[in-house]
């Protein structure tokens, strides 16, 4: 069947226009899509057309996943055959990409290549370019390369979940964003992210390898279908429907955000933690997925036999719902629906993390999960109570001998005014450190905290740090006179602000603490932005290393009226570089009228200071 060229996709001659505009395919952002039903054209308006080389050269087959259920697909057997696509602008990605396709791999022991950009231009043959996409020898797993900018510096994310069965079709995906996140998905389940290293992008005048790279060393041995490169990262949800057309997952169900969990036990090999139950990573929209649990589901260590899970709000609430989704792992006909929690008692607890004696609920009772794809959440009621931390005391699970878990708990309710922190952005920042994940955003987002307020030791993802003296390139620019201001959205009544300093540590690294800020003025504004002195010369103290403890600092801003404050950095606890940083700053409100009062504190400890700006 002829085809015609369309923003997002191919479509038969004579149907109807109107599909070509359908908000489901018509993305600027797709840039390359080869269905390969009887060609190898691009369906997109790039004109990214290829061509079967080397032997044994791939061929079409009927052989297509059953969602598709139509069209053709392309066999590849080993050897040098692969397809081959001619260097485009379009297939340069620089910022952003997402790499979908349907696999169904022969099961052979060697590595079956998907795609690759490869190489960077000068280096040798068997490195990534700007990006890669195969299937790793022995582990079946899933990996995504990509060069940096240099010669023959291969950037390797192995996928930590997902493995690729032999012999049928499945759905492989992978997003990655400079300075951000490489993140996997099988069937359209998130199976496993990493922090980005260094620069992703780096982009190449070669050509694109299908079903191989360019030594032709990783050539596919099987099929591929339906394979799309974007120039953005597509969402959960929109890879969800890639991997299940026709599927509605429908709207996610309203929860309060930044939760976090911890539990009495959990099963470490392959990361079935609290987190995984709060987080929403098994969820999409109203859907909880049967697998891979890993990340997506909380198990209990076997043999804990009176398991608990706590829930920390970040702050009191008056907490309505408990909506949750039992265990819904469904390995095989006997395992493991009858790890999911059958009955438990619910206690609460306000800020000082103390649970009460005697539970709020006794005897919930939970039904098994059906170990499909679907919503079969149940609500637990509780009525409005004021509470920061509930925790759910199991009592007995649905039969397994050994281990309990829940998939997924969402908690919705209001928060207390004065209990919780200010929703915060960041309206400027002097600079974040370039080529690595550690922007501004970070210290306002909760990304780095656990349950208890306790801050993790990883910054990638968790903290910000800025540029200090740092360059690799003479356009990179130093940072001497760093600044941060955050913005709560609306003028408001701030009564205390809490600051978790910069908190990176590694084994014989204790000088990364020295990043933390020392010594800062804060400042305050309204909405004209017209900034007055709050503080001066304030003291933070250095971040201990440890990810256990609450070690955040508390100063009291008065109850001040303003929209944004600014740190106006002085010095650092003494960094190499010139670093400066923050974990997390958290704003709070106040119940009714207070009286403001200035302070200030006196210069101590000077590491490095600045020159003062003129004002």
């Amino acid at each position: 069947m002829r085809r015609v060229r369309s923003l997002g996709f191919a479509v038969p001659v004579g149907a109807a226009l109107l599909l070509i505009f359908a908000s489901s395919a018509a993305r600027a952002d797709l840039v390359g899509h080869w269905t390969f039903d009887g060609t190898l054209e691009d369906s997109t308006l790039n004109a990214n057309d290829g061509t079967f080389q080397g032997s044994p050269l791939p061929t079409f087959s009927s052989d297509v996943p059953a969602s598709i259920g139509v069209g053709q697909s392309v066999l590849f057997g080993g050897g040098s055959g692969h397809v081959l696509v001619p260097d485009n602008d379009s297939l340069d990605i620089s910022s952003a990409i997402t790499i979908s396709a349907w696999v169904k791999p022969n099961g052979n022991v060697a590595w079956d290549g998907i795609m690759a950009k490869s190489p960077s231009d000068g280096s040798l043959s068997n490195h990534a370019g700007n990006y890669e996409l195969r299937l790793e020898n022995g582990t079946r797993r899933p990996t995504f390369h990509h060069q940096r900018d240099g010669l023959n510096d291969t950037i390797a994310y192995p996928n930590s979940t997902a493995v690729v069965a032999n012999n049928t079709w499945q759905h492989v995906a992978v997003t990655a964003t400079n300075g951000g996140n490489v993140s996997f998905y099988l069937n359209g389940v998130a199976a496993g992210s990493f922090p980005v290293v260094g620069l992703f992008g780096a982009t190449n005048s070669n050509p694109l390898y299908i079903g191989t790279r360019a030594d032709l060393f990783t050539t596919m041995d099987g099929w591929i279908d339906e394979l799309s490169i974007y120039n953005n990262a597509l969402s959960p949800t929109d890879i969800f429907l890639l991997a299940n057309p026709g599927i509605d997952p429908g709207t996610p169900y309203d929860m309060i955000p930044g939760v976090r969990a911890r539990a009495s036990s959990f099963y470490a090999p392959d990361g079935r933690t609290p987190a995984g139950a709060v987080n929403g990573s098994g969820l999409v929209g109203r859907l909880h997925v049967t697998g891979p649990p890993g990340g997506n589901m909380w198990l209990s260590a076997a043999g804990d036999l009176n398991p608990t899970f706590d829930i920390d709000l970040g702050g009191v609430h008056a907490v309505n719902d408990l909506r949750i989704w039992n265990y819904n792992e469904n390995a095989n006909a006997t395992c493991c629906l009858g790890r999911g929690v059958a009955l438990a008692d619910v206690y609460v607890a306000g800020a000082d993390g103390v649970f009460g004696a005697a539970p709020i609920l006794s005897g919930v009772e939970l039904d098994q999960a059906p170990g499909t794809l679907s919503d079969f959440s149940q609500v637990v009621s509780l009525g409005g109570v004021q509470a920061r931390y509930v925790r759910l005391a199991v009592t007995a699970n649905q039969g397994d001998p050994s281990f309990t878990g829940l998939s997924e708990v969402k908690v919705t309710g209001s928060t207390v005014a004065g209990q919780a922190p200010l929703p915060t952005t960041i309206k400027s920042v002097s600079s974040n450190l370039v080529g690595f994940n550690r922007n501004a955003a970070y210290a306002v987002n909760g990304a780095g905290l656990g349950y208890g307020d306790s801050h993790s030791l990883a910054p990638e993802g968790t903290m910000w740090l800025n540029q200090g003296t740092f360059a690799n390139v003479p356009e990179e620019q130093f940072d001497l006179d760093p600044e941060i201001t955050f913005d709560l959205g609306s003028v408001q009544k701030i009564s205390t602000m809490k600051i978790w300093n910069y908190n990176e540590f590694i084994t014989d690294r204790d000088d990364l603490l020295d990043r933390g800020v020392a010594l800062t003025d804060v400042l305050v504004a309204g909405e004209d932005m017209v900034f007055t002195p709050l503080y001066t010369f304030l003291e933070i103290d250095r971040a201990p290393g440890d990810a256990t403890v609450d070690y955040s600092q508390s100063v009291d801003l008065g109850g001040v009226m303003a929209r944004y404050v600014k740190f106006d950095i002085l010095a650092n606890h003494g960094g190499d570089n010139n670093f400066v940083g923050l974990s997390e700053v958290q704003f709070f409100g106040v119940p009714e009228p207070s009286t403001f009062v200035l302070a200030g504190i006196g210069l101590v400890g000077l590491v490095w200071a600045r020159r003062r700006r003129a004002s």
